[in-house]
């Protein structure tokens, strides 16, 4: 738990735009009532009001920066958890060899020439026809953008 001063709890009502004087006593009650400021999120209206703050426009100023305290504490709790930086997408095992359609058809269209052979019509391969290929759509998390990739269905 953390335990706020006077202080720090003036400084958060003063932060709300109460006045310096009512700031003060507020301080002092929440002080008094032993509230932390990880119970922020917990403060309503009737908890203030059993306090003794009773005037309508602290309420919605306090809940609303009781609101922002809140949130901007989850965001670094979250920013801080990340202790490594990620610098490209990581796919999982399964993913990580397939290759990009664009990859393949810039290859397909423009193959080096030095790679270029040319089977005798002997001993041809077999031609694998479109329907043993299917595209399968990846959305990458990391990146937000996607990639197309060509697999074999028969794992070859």
């Amino acid at each position: 738990m953390l335990t706020a001063s006077t202080s720090s709890w003036v400084k958060f009502f003063t932060k709300a735009g109460i006045p310096s004087q009512a700031a003060g006593w507020y301080a002092h009650v929440f002080v008094e009532n032993r509230f932390q400021m990880d119970m922020l999120m917990d403060l309503n209206k009737e908890y203030l009001r059993k306090m003794g703050i009773t005037t309508m426009g602290d309420f919605i100023a306090i809940l609303c920066h009781s609101k922002t305290v809140c949130n901007q504490s989850a965001r670094d709790r979250v920013l801080s958890s990340q202790s490594a930086v990620v610098e490209g997408p990581v796919l999982p095992e399964h993913l990580a060899n397939l290759v990009p359609v664009a990859a393949v058809s810039a290859t397909l269209s423009n193959p080096p020439k030095s790679a270029v052979s040319r089977p005798s019509s002997a001993g041809s391969l077999p031609n694998k026809s479109r329907k043993d290929f299917f595209e399968h759509k990846i959305t990458l998390p990391a990146g937000g953008g996607s990639t197309t990739n060509i697999v074999r269905i028969d794992g070859r």
